[in-house]
Parts: structure tokens; C-alpha cells; sequence
């Protein structure tokens, strides 16, 4: 009976847990903490956390997409952080997901994965998530870049990232490859966001980290999976 009981207690303890995350989570979403996700409201909240507790399959599907096409050249990334973008000269321009179905709605990234069209396994990226427009003066593919400008930390306009490191191949004839990543959420791996104002977007830069040849006009594709509180 004790054996039993303490089981029971365990269990108990584990769901508050659970539930003490993940309200957490939702209580960095309040318009004084965090600049990312103002106007979050105490029922936007509670409902996401409803969606989190009563439903099993929460956050399972991929409702947001987005894709960076690098520029037609075949030239070798390095080892070091080094920007994937679709442009060799000028300024790069953040690509976009896609996060809500509201402009400047907020919600939390629940997990995301990114797929190559490629046929050369990617090493380790990082993607660098923004809800307003990230700086990138004179940027371009294969621009040296290991993260955010301190100018778009205090602005308020730097989320967080998402790092893919383990690859598979799909089994395609023509394989190519995908990676479930991870992301910087420090509570239950939720990474709170607000979209860019007057879109459903948030902005997004990817970094290559480590050795790595592309194919022309290579695509990396962005899938997420957001819960979402309006």
C-alpha cells in the first residue's frame, strides 16, 4: 500500500510540475516582462495553457512555415558561424515563418524542424529568430555572423533560437535530409514570441556552423509548431 501510495504522490508531484512549467512560461508572457509577447492578456494565457493540459496532441502539428534560399554559389561554407542567405551583395534580408493567424499575435514555438532540398548533410544550425527587422548592414551568404547585434538585443526585437544538430536522410531515391531541432526556451523547451507588427510573421536569419558545400540555390525549409493564444 505505501509502494502504491507512493507512487500516486509521485505522479501527483511530476503533473504539478508540469503545470507549474507551464504556467511559467505563460507568466514571461506578461506585457511587463517581456518585450517579445506585450499585450498577452491573462485569458490569452489560460487559454493556451488549457490547450497545453486538456490535449495530448497540442503543439503535435507543424502550423507555421517558412524557407531561406541561399545564393547560387557552391562555394564551401567554413568552420565558423557563417550567414545562409540568398544574397551577394548589399544588405540581407531576413527570411519569414509564418507563427499566427493574426498580425502581431503572440504564442509560444513549441518544436520545429528544418529539411534541405540539398544532397550534402548540413552541419549544426542555428536559426536567429526576431519579431521586428534584424540588423544586417553589408551581410551577405557566407558573411561571418554567430548571432544577434547587441543593438537588436536591447531593442527588444531578439526572441531566441532554434539549433538543429542531428540529421537524418529521407527515403527518398534522392535522399535528402531533415533535423528535428531544439529550442532556447529555458522553461519545458516553449519559446515565447510576438510577430513582427502588421504581419503573422516573426523574422528569422540562419547560421551554418561548421564545414558544408550546398548546391546552387539550395532551399532550407522551416516548419513550426506554435500554440498559438489569439
Amino acid at each position: 500500500m505505501k509502494h502504491v501510495r507512493a507512487i500516486f504522490v509521485t505522479a501527483a508531484l511530476a503533473a504539478f510540475i508540469a503545470l507549474s512549467s507551464a504556467a511559467s512560461v505563460l507568466a514571461a508572457c506578461t506585457p511587463a516582462t517581456t518585450p517579445n509577447t506585450s499585450g498577452v492578456t491573462a485569458n490569452s494565457q489560460l487559454e493556451v495553457l488549457e490547450s497545453i493540459c486538456n490535449s495530448a496532441t497540442a503543439g503535435s502539428s507543424y502550423n507555421g512555415t517558412g524557407s531561406t534560399t541561399h545564393s547560387g554559389v557552391t562555394t564551401a561554407y567554413g568552420t565558423g558561424g557563417q550567414l545562409f542567405a540568398n544574397n551577394t551583395g548589399g544588405n540581407a534580408v531576413a527570411s519569414t515563418i509564418t507563427v499566427t493567424g493574426t498580425n502581431a499575435g503572440t504564442g509560444l514555438i513549441s518544436k520545429a524542424l528544418v529539411e534541405t532540398n540539398g544532397p550534402n548533410q548540413p552541419p549544426t544550425i542555428i536559426l536567429w529568430l526576431f519579431s521586428g527587422t534584424p540588423t544586417t548592414t553589408t551581410l551577405v551568404d557566407r558573411s561571418t555572423y554567430i548571432g544577434p547585434y547587441a543593438a537588436d538585443i536591447t531593442s527588444g526585437i531578439y526572441i531566441g533560437s532554434i539549433t538543429c544538430s542531428s540529421w537524418n536522410k529521407t527515403n527518398d531515391g534522392t535522399a535528402q535530409y531533415f533535423s528535428e531541432c531544439s529550442t532556447s526556451g529555458l522553461v519545458s523547451g516553449f519559446l515565447p514570441f510576438k510577430a513582427l507588427a502588421g504581419s503573422t510573421n516573426i523574422n528569422v536569419l540562419e547560421e551554418i556552423l561548421g564545414a558544408y558545400t550546398p548546391a546552387s540555390s539550395e532551399t532550407h525549409t522551416y516548419l513550426i509548431s506554435t500554440l498559438r493564444d489569439n
